[in-house]
């Protein structure tokens, strides 16, 4: 954290995401709170940053070396995974807080007044935030391990179960709610994203969707 809170990526996400719940939202009431919300934001800021450099070099691990012009495909695969993350992520922090907080208030079926702290929120949106960047990077990344050879579309076909398995996994980890639907609103798009991804991968040409051994 080079630069004072007042200034960091962690505070512009924070006033980004815990402000968007307007007259619904009170402070902290501990003192250490603040802190806290902000440092858990800095690690999680932090693991999203470091993404780019992981899937570098996983992505030069697994692509063959006899790859043709293999360097240029690593850096396109890794600017379309870096695009399409920063848009899933910017379009889930501007969009999804108020959407699904005004759903809360307006779904309470009493007449109980509902305020969050920003810690809460923080809480229940960071990981669907996150989880939308990733997910709108699953086509970008189907398409680019197909093209950079790392394996072939036929066999992502037949693991779709185990992605569809792995959706309703993240489903129940970043909902807040424990029941079944909220589970499959969130991983319904994952599917579909990774069905787009295959839908995609047809149009990498045959010689350059065998796996070189």
């Amino acid at each position: 954290m080079p630069f004072p809170p007042s200034k960091s990526l962690a505070q512009t996400v924070i006033q980004l995401i815990g402000g968007s719940g307007n007259e619904h939202v009170v402070v902290e009431r501990r003192p250490e709170d603040g802190f806290l919300v902000y440092v858990h934001v800095s690690l999680l800021l932090a693991a999203v940053l470091s993404h780019p450099i992981l899937l570098r070099h996983g992505l030069d691990l697994t692509a063959p070396a006899g790859l043709p012009d293999r360097p240029r495909r690593l850096r396109l695969v890794l600017f379309a995974g870096m695009l399409t993350f920063l848009i899933g992520f910017a379009a889930a922090a501007t969009y999804l807080p108020p959407l699904l907080l005004g759903y809360t208030w307006s779904a309470n079926p009493t007449d109980i007044q509902l305020m969050w702290q920003v810690s809460e929120i923080i809480e229940v949106m960071i990981p669907f935030v996150i989880t939308s960047g990733f997910a709108f990077e699953v086509p970008a990344l189907v398409v680019g391990i197909v093209w950079l050879r790392i394996t072939t579309r036929e066999q992502l076909v037949a693991w779709r179960r185990f992605v569809v398995l792995a959706a309703f996994v993240v489903g129940a980890w970043v909902t807040p709610a424990p029941d079944p639907l909220n589970q499959t609103i969130v991983a319904i798009p994952i599917c579909l994203l990774y069905e787009l991804g295959l839908l995609l991968a047809r149009r990498v040409p045959a010689e350059s969707a065998q796996p070189t051994v």
